[in-house]
């Protein structure tokens, strides 16, 4: 009888399931070189990175370092070429990321500094100009961004500054996971 209900319940999930697997199953790239060849609007990332290997290899440690010292007028003018609707240059997204790195790497606190004060001038200024222009932008895009890079570099003194953004939930969100990481540190 356990046999004749086992096959029984066997029999009607194999019916049941038969019906739904009607579907031709594609794989995820099947038609990837056909679409590849007919979208050339933006290049890959590996193509981008090959054509601008000589300008990428610029973005050293020396270049940083000299944009720094351009002080606030320099920073505000490469902060200045993010634009909305993702129509930022990628070698300005890239260069502000280098800066960002730059300053997180050359400019941390020591560890063993737990009483001293982490704000060196450079790093709070490069930090300070990210938040004022997440701040002034009106656009989601724009502000997710300059999020982004403080993410990396701020300090734990700008996470009220940080939270005080607005503009969107997805802002407003990403504010508040930034803000959290900020006041982590």
């Amino acid at each position: 009888m356990k046999k004749i209900l086992l096959a029984a319940i066997v029999a009607v999930a194999a019916a049941m399931f038969a019906g739904a697997q009607e579907k031709k199953a594609v794989a995820p790239y099947e038609n990837y070189d056909a679409a590849m060849a007919s979208n050339k609007t933006f290049p890959m990332a590996v193509e981008w990175q090959d054509a601008q290997k000589a300008e990428l290899a610029k973005l050293d440690d020396a270049w940083a370092d000299g944009l720094l010292e351009g002080g606030k007028a320099a920073i505000d003018a490469l902060l200045a070429e993010v634009k909305p609707g993702y129509a930022t240059d990628p070698m300005k997204s890239t260069q502000i990321a280098a800066l960002s790195q730059r300053v997180m790497v050359k400019f941390p606190q020591p560890w063993w500094k737990f009483w001293a004060s982490d704000d060196h001038p450079a790093r709070q200024l490069w930090t300070s100009r990210l938040l004022a222009f997440a701040t002034d932008s009106k656009s989601v895009d724009v502000k997710i961004f300059f999020l982004d890079q403080i993410r990396w570099c701020g300090y734990k003194g700008q996470a009220k500054g940080v939270r005080a953004l607005k503009g969107s939930k997805e802002v407003s969100d990403f504010a508040e996971m930034v803000a959290a990481e900020l006041e982590s540190r």
